[in-house]
Order: structure tokens, then C-alpha cells, then sequence
């Protein structure tokens, strides 16, 4: 069938691009032939139609949303305090310490989503692919560790889009970080209010800014905020970039796109066809300037962050989609705290204004990373010394 399309084609009787939206909608149609409810078939359909190539739904939802989700599929209405979303890199061992979690005391019995690069059911991951294009050219990471930074926002708007309004908090966290999902409860409150909540990255010293009670943060309000009883909005007049150098946070007045800093994005349309198909509408932009802002500090994946329904459904979802397709520098925890902080608000980080403080965030990081021997460290030191050089050589 499809040779006989490439020869109608060729001899001009079919315009291309109908033959190309043939083409996918008998894709599409072949995935849901084997749905069996029309709740499910429906609500694939819709998932299919919002993301298009970025997720990989199974042929039958209904079968599958237990082993992906941790709940029956008439679960699904159902309101939850929280839903856990972890951001997952794809090897053995750390899918298998992602079964460990499926126990019916934790994961097993719990609304979830682990987000990995394909989708296995037997294994309860759901796929949100990797950027097919070039690092360095196509898009920045810290390391070739962060291929997957895109998923943590798309598996927020995923879930957002799956569940609705029927959760309070979306609890965002590595493969490698557990919650205590009682104790989270506890420590979070006012899902209503737009809030990110998290702890600090890792920034130290004078690079370290602080975070503040939102209404005595000093001008121009980019800084996180220390409580949870209000919002955390920010004044972005213009483009605001920092950068850690030598020790301290440094505000640069332009962010060009040839510059070595990771979180520096400037984009443009992707001109290739590869990485529009898959998903991926915008790729780097070496000659222009970053239009969004940098964030002075960001949240730690590692230590587990929380997004708040109040959050998701205060900003519009072609804004949510537009954040995701834009976002394709630095890692997943800045990509994220970057993409909420141009959407108009700055983390809340509670550690120190409430009592008793937090410690050690919101879930405990197990600290899986396979290169945790000395000869590993000092390559990874040595690494940051050059970038550091190199940095302070172009500038």
C-alpha cells in the first residue's frame, strides 16, 4: 500500500501533504485497534492528539494503566492528595530499583508515572522519547547523564492532562529519590495558590541566593520565597540571566546563543524535519539572544520538588506546551524551574521559615549515579575547572 502511495505521489495525482496525514492517521488508527472501552479509547485518543510523538501510549490504556499508573483505569476519577512523577534514566539497575518501589505499601497502590525514554509495560515505565537531534547543536545538557531532561515538564503536563484537577500536588523527584508520601502531606499545604516547592539546587557560597517571604523580597522579585501561605510571583521588566563565576552570581545584561553557559538558550524554528516530526519544533540558535530568563537559583530533582494543581491550572496549556517545546537547555531541574519562572512566578523553598524547618527536602535522594569512585571525581573536577576557564576566557 504504501508503494503504490509513493507512485501516486510521484506521479503527482495525491497532494504530499495529504498522503502524510493519511499516513498518520492509519498509524494512529492501527495503535487503538486494540482498545477495548471507549472511555479508554477516548481518552487515548485525546492524550495522542495533545502529545503527539513525545509520549508512547500502549495499544490498550485500560490494560495497561495498572501497571503504569499503580490504579484500576475507573480509578482514575478518583481525587488523590498526590500523584509521583519520576524522572527516569534508562539502564538496568535503575529500572530495576524502580520495581523495588512498587510495593503495595508505596508506588504499588499509588498514583504514578515513571517517565523513561520507551515504553515497557512490563516494567511500569511510559515512554516520553529523547531528543533525537545533536547535543551541543540541537540542544544543551550538563552531560551526556541529562539526554532525558526534557521529560520531568512533559510528564507534569501529561499528567495534568490525564488526571485534570484530580490531585493536589504532583510529586516531581530522580528515579533514585524516595518519599515518605505521608510525611510530604503533612509538610504541603494551600494547593489552591500557584506554587513550586522545593529545595535549593546546588549552588553554595555567594553563588547561593537566598530565599525570602514573598512580600520582602527586594526589587526587582525574581528570588524564591520561604512560605507556603502565599504565592510567589515574579517582576520580569526584560530577559534576566546569572550565572555562577568564581565563587558568585553574576548577572549578565545578554544571553547570545554562542555563549558556553548551559542554561543560556536562545532558540529558533528547527530547520530539519527529524527532530519537527518527533516533536521537537526548535533547536539552538548560535547568532541570536535568549529571549526568556535565567533563574538566580533553581530546584533540586534529587531531593524531590512539588508542583501544585493551583499551578498547572493558573497558566493555559498552549503556554504549558510552548514552555515544554521551548525548553531544550540545561538540565531537568532547570529546565523546569526556568519554565515556571518566565510563566510569571519563583520557587517557594521552606527549609528555613517554617516549623519545625525542613531537612534534606521534600523525598530522600539514594544517590544511584554509576561513577562514585575517586578517579570518576577528579575527572568530573577537572571537567568544571575547564568549563570555568573557558568561560572566563570568552568573557
Amino acid at each position: 500500500m504504501r508503494c503504490l502511495l509513493v507512485l501516486l505521489l510521484h506521479g503527482c495525482v495525491a497532494d504530499p501533504q495529504e498522503v502524510r496525514a493519511w499516513l498518520r492517521g492509519r498509524a494512529n488508527a492501527s495503535a487503538t485497534e486494540e482498545c477495548t472501552l471507549e472511555e479508554a479509547c477516548t481518552l487515548t485518543a485525546k492524550l495522542r492528539r495533545l502529545h503527539g510523538p513525545r509520549v508512547v501510549l500502549p495499544p490498550d490504556l485500560e490494560k495497561a494503566w495498572p501497571a503504569l499508573f499503580g490504579e484500576e483505569f475507573k480509578d482514575r476519577q478518583n481525587h488523590v492528595p498526590i500523584i509521583v512523577l519520576l524522572h527516569c534514566f534508562s539502564s538496568e539497575r535503575r529500572e530495576q530499583q524502580l520495581q523495588k518501589y512498587l510495593t503495595p505499601h508505596y508506588l504499588g497502590k499509588h498514583r504514578h508515572v515513571f517517565a523513561s525514554d520507551r515504553t515497557d509495560v512490563s516494567r511500569g515505565i511510559l515512554g516520553f522519547p529523547d531528543d533525537p537531534g545533536r547535543g551541543g547543536v540541537d540542544f544543551k545538557t550538563n552531560g551526556a547523564k541529562y539526554l532525558g531532561a526534557h521529560r520531568p515538564l512533559i510528564a507534569m503536563l501529561f499528567a495534568n492532562d490525564t488526571w485534570g484537577s484530580k490531585f493536589d500536588w504532583l510529586l516531581q523527584g530522580d528515579d533514585d529519590t524516595t518519599f515518605s508520601l505521608g510525611q510530604v502531606s503533612e509538610r504541603l499545604s494551600n494547593p489552591h495558590l500557584p506554587l513550586l516547592v522545593g529545595q535549593r539546587g546546588p549552588r553554595r557560597g555567594a553563588a547561593m541566593p537566598g530565599c525570602y517571604p514573598s512580600e520582602e523580597r527586594s526589587s526587582p522579585k525574581i528570588d524564591c520565597c520561604s512560605t507556603l501561605d502565599t504565592a510567589c510571583p515574579v517582576e520580569l521588566g526584560r530577559p534576566l540571566h546569572y550565572e555562577a563565576r568564581s565563587g558568585k552570581l553574576v548577572q549578565d545584561g545578554v544571553c547570545a546563543g554562542g555563549h558556553l553557559h548551559h542554561e543560556c538558550c536562545a532558540i529558533r524554528p528547527s530547520p530539519t524535519r527529524l527532530r519537527v516530526d518527533a516533536g521537537y519544533p526548535y533547536t539552538l540558535d548560535p547568532t541570536g539572544n535568549a529571549t526568556t530568563s535565567v533563574a538566580r537559583s533553581w530546584v533540586y530533582g534529587g531531593a524531590g520538588y512539588a508542583v501544585s494543581r493551583g499551578l498547572m491550572n493558573s497558566v493555559q496549556r498552549p503556554k504549558w506546551k510552548r514552555c515544554v517545546d521551548q525548553a531544550i537547555c540545561g538540565n531537568a531541574d532547570q529546565r523546569v524551574t526556568r519554565c515556571v519562572l518566565n510563566l510569571g512566578w519563583a520557587f517557594t523553598d521552606p527549609s528555613r521559615d517554617t516549623e519545625p524547618p525542613w531537612k534534606g527536602g521534600l523525598g530522600h535522594h539514594l544517590g544511584m549515579s554509576n561513577n562514585r569512585n575517586r578517579g570518576s571525581r577528579l575527572l568530573r573536577r577537572w571537567r568544571r575547572s575547564r568549563r570555568r576557564l573557558a568561560r572566563y576566557w570568552w568573557s
